[in-house]
């Protein structure tokens, strides 16, 4: 005690979600959305197996197992990774404060993730996930898959920034969470992410059927529940992988952990496969960085080589010697 380095037995005592939930609420520099998506991945991929668990009781055997269920139950090794990343901070915070001694991460490896190049959705299982999604719901596949737009741009669409005319969105915000039935809005990821977007006329027509059947008011939000509030993770899960089965993601193939991205993914592989530069590719997508988008479609652009063969030869045989 006198050296500062006493550690009392009975802090540890503490259950793991009773101390990841105070660890939660102090992370003052997370953004709305990272503080939402680890409050969702906490209260699915942990709490579950660690959460009644004292937190002197987490071994590395404890860790090792909870990894292998996680993985079972289909989380991909990124998601596994990313989750145990969170849980491995907090541990450490737990030593710092002198609640543990030491943290049973500690010689524990992590999933090893493979990195994989994106296999893009094929237009016919866009299609099957649209026609399994709730009508009320429908279009906002549509305009994920036909605009690249992020789920939380899309779910803090107004009715304000959809000019169907012109058909463009305006993406200036995100849906960050509500307070009680009213929605609270968040700046892009960064600030590339400000931007207009086409709409395809498909998106246009889906859109307009969608406004037709559910009207808002042009500062109201476009894609809303039966009770007018604003989606949220939970709500949104309901209907992308009921529990009874079938959905969206179940009728597009994609396994659990597999969200709206997949559909960020498509577009973005269209534009590719029409010939649209890297450039064009990243401000369509809104990412912060050239990199980012070279980094996640470069075999992509490999691909569609053959498509600028054929383009070569098309002109060179249009025109005989």
């Amino acid at each position: 005690m006198r050296s500062s380095t006493y550690v009392d037995p009975a802090a540890g005592q503490q259950t793991v979600e009773a101390y990841l939930e105070a660890w939660r609420e102090q992370q003052a520099h997370h953004r709305p959305g990272t503080a939402a998506s680890t409050r969702t991945r906490f209260r699915t991929m942990v709490y579950p197996y660690l959460g009644a668990t004292p937190l002197a009781s987490v071994m590395p055997s404890t860790v090792r197992t909870w990894q292998a269920d996680l993985l079972r139950a289909g989380y991909s090794p990124s998601t596994v990774k990313g989750v145990r990343g969170q849980v491995a901070g907090a541990f450490l915070d737990a030593i710092r404060d002198r609640i543990l001694t030491g943290s049973p991460f500690d010689g524990v490896k992590a999933p090893e993730v493979v990195s994989e190049e994106i296999v893009p959705l094929t237009v016919g299982q866009v299609r099957a996930g649209e026609r399994a999604t709730p009508d009320r719901y429908r279009a906002l596949i549509t305009l994920v898959a036909g605009t690249g737009v992020r789920a939380s741009e899309a779910w803090g669409l107004t009715r304000d920034r959809v000019d169907l005319e012109a058909a463009t969105v305006r993406v200036n915000r995100q849906l960050t969470g509500r307070r009680g039935p009213e929605p609270v809005f968040g700046p892009p990821k960064s600030r590339a992410g400000v931007r207009t977007v086409p709409l395809p006329r498909h998106v246009v027509d889906a859109l307009g059927k969608h406004l037709a059947d559910y009207p808002a008011e042009p500062g109201e939000l476009v894609f809303r529940t039966a009770r007018g509030t604003p989606l949220t993770r939970t709500v949104w899960g309901k209907a992308w992988r009921p529990a009874a089965g079938g959905g969206p993601a179940e009728a597009m193939g994609l396994t659990r952990g597999e969200g709206l991205h997949q559909l960020r993914h498509f577009y973005a592989s269209l534009l590719i496969a029409a010939g649209r530069s890297p450039r064009e590719v990243q401000e369509r997508l809104g990412h912060a960085t050239l990199e980012e988008t070279l980094r996640t479609y470069v075999h992509l652009w490999h691909a569609a080589d053959e498509g600028t063969r054929d383009a070569v030869d098309r002109a060179f045989d249009e025109t005989p010697e």
